[in-house]
């Protein structure tokens, strides 16, 4: 994960439209390859939902279209039988949205 969020030569955080952009190519990376793994698609949906500008109405509709999403990763997490993230956590995702 850290491969989308940091420099691999500087180790600097990416920032600005430099993290929005990656943010974005994380979340569809993850979606094609890792979409079974649970926590590593929820951990993507909240980095790119924290990125988005509320401001622009496209932003706005992926920031509805990724609500969604989560939650409903969230209710298959919940009615699973593989151990569930800490109520801190989810309690956390939930603000997010």
């Amino acid at each position: 994960e850290k491969f989308f969020e940091n420099c691999p030569n500087c180790k600097q955080e990416y920032q600005n439209d430099l993290y929005y952009d990656m943010t974005k190519a994380q979340l569809a990376f993850i979606e094609r390859e890792f979409i079974e793994v649970d926590r590593w698609y929820l951990g993507a949906l909240k980095r790119r939902i924290l990125t988005l500008d509320g401001e622009k109405e496209a932003d706005r509709i992926e920031g509805e279209e990724i609500s969604a999403k989560m939650l409903s990763l969230i209710d298959e997490m919940k009615n699973s039988n593989v151990p569930l993230l800490s109520n801190v956590t989810l309690t956390g995702v939930y603000l997010d949205i």
